[in-house]
């Protein structure tokens, strides 16, 4: 599998693709992080940059390859590019899913990739429908074989305060992409990645290491955490460098 931070372009991305067809190089998955998204916001893509992405499975399955792509726990609360209203955050926003702040009514508001954000309290049983409705509605729009989900490591949250849930909040955000994952592909092996995990959660996600370069130092790093998250119940570890 492929994967990295910064393709300026859905080319880009295939000229990585065929490059690698090109010298019979095997593999089976590409990813694409949140450079397709418009202006980092979830459930959009970037009609400029990579207009051509509702294909894009298309152009893998050809060759018998899978496409993941990121989604992040972060909402803008602004609107798109051309001023309409942002609609994953206006269908949220209506529905009362948010962290909130601790009196347990306000927002709690963050800033991440998009700029101003809200987040999904994913133990919030309606937040969990939110979520899974709005992976639905984009992989109508943008088919995907898999979903890697990161900075899910987060107030109030439905399970109680950010206090005593902290630790949880990453585990919470798998559960609810699970349950889109089984809509999407119901009696399929899909794929889910989180860069935070919680005991249990090999269940449902592996779990990646997160950001590192191609170095010996690094890789000295990675294989310990390897084998420490076999010990932990979580086989899948994802280290993008090796």
């Amino acid at each position: 599998m492929l994967s990295r931070y910064g393709y300026e372009s859905l080319e880009e991305v295939k000229a990585v693709v065929e490059r690698n067809r090109a010298v019979g190089l095997p593999y089976d998955v590409q990813y694409t992080d949140i450079d397709y998204m418009e202006a980092r916001k979830d459930f959009t893509y970037d009609k400029v940059n990579y207009k051509d992405l509702p294909s894009f499975q298309s152009f893998l399955h050809d060759y018998g390859q899978k496409y993941i792509l990121i989604l992040d726990p972060a909402i803008s609360t602004e609107a798109l590019a051309d001023g309409s209203p942002y609609m994953a955050y206006e269908r949220g926003q209506n529905r009362n899913i948010w962290i909130n702040e601790s009196d347990g009514v306000t927002p709690l508001v963050g800033e991440v990739w998009p700029g101003r954000t809200v987040f999904p309290d994913f133990t919030n049983p309606e937040c969990t429908n939110w979520w899974v409705e709005e992976c639905e509605m984009f992989y109508s729009q943008v088919p995907y074989d898999g979903i890697w989900i990161t900075l899910c490591m987060d107030a109030v949250q439905q399970w109680g305060r950010q206090y005593d849930v902290h630790n949880l909040f990453g585990y919470s955000m798998t559960l609810s992409t699970q349950r889109a994952i089984e809509r999407l592909f119901p009696g399929k092996r899909s794929f889910l990645l989180s860069r935070s995990t919680f005991a249990g959660s090999g269940k449902f996600a592996g779990h990646w290491l997160g950001d590192n370069t191609a170095t010996w130092e690094h890789l000295h790093w990675a294989i310990p955490g390897i084998l420490e998250f076999g010990l932990f119940g979580i086989p899948y570890v994802w280290e993008p460098q090796i």
